[in-house]
């Protein structure tokens, strides 16, 4: 297996790592994205292919453990930490390659106008639990930031994301399928009956600010919302998201 030594901050190698951790643009040109640390690149499964490891110099790491065809890099302690986009690195960043979308056809995430990668992280890990594995998304942050893919606590490794540049294209895509859209004046969903089993379902959850589009919501099957008391008016789209999933897949109906 190749390794080699970078010291220096001018290397290209440290050049791409670092436009690959911070540049939205250049993530997409190359279809690449990154994974930081040891739990999380642990969680990267055999059909992902990985194409380089970065690991910062004294970090405890079983090397043979690591893809085989993958090439392997290690940095000065100093120079990992200036490159890492963590507070506390644990010494290994892997550059992994976007699999390739496919919509299976089943169920479905709509993310509306998602602005914080943490909260699409945290609505990706949350799919995955739930076994949805299509996220469509627009007008959001991007699903393979190192922010969101930190928070999917390895969930983006097993799902298909769909990035779409209007919302008329992800209601075609979806026409098959019953919508429903989280919104504060809908239904209650723990008093909703979901009848049409016949058809798969999708989610729709808005932006953290001014919630769902008029178009997603105007073509929704149902307008479902989650009760609350009344001290606070709204809750967060990744908490909304989550207890409408698991309602959905795991109560009995």
């Amino acid at each position: 297996m190749e390794t080699e030594i970078i010291k220096s901050s001018s290397n290209n190698r440290i050049k791409k790592l670092r436009a690959l951790i911070s540049d939205k643009a250049f993530r997409k040109s190359e279809n690449l994205f990154i994974a930081e640390g040891k739990i999380l690149i642990s969680e990267i499964p055999d059909d992902i292919n990985v194409t380089e490891y970065y690991i910062s110099e004294g970090t405890e790491t079983d090397i043979s453990k690591l893809r085989k065809n993958a090439r392997i890099f290690l940095i000065k302690r100093e120079l990992f930490k200036s490159v890492s986009d963590t507070k506390s690195p644990s010494g290994i960043i892997a550059v992994i390659e976007k699999k390739k979308a496919v919509f299976n056809g089943k169920d479905a995430i709509v993310l509306d106008g998602i602005s914080d990668p943490g909260n699409i992280g945290t609505i990706i890990r949350t799919a995955v639990c739930c076994g949805i594995y299509n996220i469509f998304a627009v007008n959001c942050a991007e699903v393979y930031s190192p922010k969101a893919v930190r928070a999917s606590m390895g969930g983006v490794f097993h799902i298909s994301v769909f990035e779409k540049e209007n919302r008329e294209d992800i209601l075609e895509d979806l026409s098959d399928h019953n919508l429903y859209a989280l919104d504060m004046a809908g239904k209650n969903i723990f008093e909703y009956e979901f009848k049409n089993n016949e058809k798969n379902s999708a989610f729709a959850v808005g932006n953290e600010a001014h919630g769902l589009s008029e178009k997603i919501k105007s073509a929704a099957t149902e307008v479902l919302s989650l009760p609350m008391s009344g001290k606070i008016q709204s809750l967060n789209a990744a908490v909304s998201l989550s207890v409408a999933a698991y309602v959905y897949k795991f109560s009995k109906r």
